[in-house]
């Protein structure tokens, strides 16, 4: 920390020391904290909503690889891949306890699109029991009937691109070399064809 910001006394000292000690602050804690910098460095907080606002009218409309740079993105990216490469959402997180109450918050705060609305519509018509995104399995199906059928909703515009057409191809052929039947519609047949879709699902079960 630059000099002339603030005295370090032994008192505050001993506030880092505590607040290092613990690994969670309780939130009197931080609104005290908070409420401190607002009154002793009230430029702080308007320096930082302003580079706020800078950062994010920034990165307005731009994808990664524009933020980042192509070359750095593609580090990154290769990165990740190679840190979660064959590990399960347990062995990621650490805690099979964690990894399953994670799943079940974003869950809970999936919205489905159109397309898997109108196959959940289907599926309740062939009075069927089944399960939404399944993130046990490889690719994650947006819906999964026991024992073993997984069914994609693919959209049209992201599941048409060919990086992610190969992609698809590698998922459904992993999962059927499990073992699993695997069952692709596009978004404009779920839409236009109801009733082939239903039939397709009805022969698969």
């Amino acid at each position: 920390m630059p000099t002339g910001i603030y005295t370090k006394t032994k008192q505050h000292c001993e506030n880092i020391s505590r607040a290092l000690t613990n690994k969670k602050h309780s939130k009197e804690a931080i609104k005290n904290q908070v409420n401190s910098r607002k009154v002793n460095c009230p430029n702080w907080f308007k320096n930082s909503e302003e580079t706020g606002n800078k950062i994010s009218n920034a990165k307005r409309g731009k994808t990664y690889e524009q933020i980042m740079g192509i070359t750095k993105a593609k580090e990154t990216k290769l990165k990740q891949s190679k840190t979660r490469k064959g590990k399960s959402y347990e062995e990621m997180i650490g805690s099979k306890e964690k990894a399953e109450q994670w799943k079940k918050k974003i869950t809970e705060k999936y919205i489905d699109t159109k397309p898997e609305l109108i196959i959940d519509t289907i599926l309740k018509e062939l009075n069927v029991n089944y399960e939404k995104q399944k993130y046990s399995l490889k690719g994650t199906p947006d819906r999964f009937i026991k024992p073993n059928i997984c069914i994609f909703a693919d959209g049209d515009y992201w599941h048409n691109l060919p990086g992610r057409q190969k992609y698809d191809k590698q998922i459904t052929e992993i999962l059927q070399s499990q073992g699993y039947k695997v069952l692709r519609f596009w978004e404009h047949d779920i839409k236009n064809d109801k009733k082939l879709v239903k039939s397709k699902i009805q022969e698969m079960i």
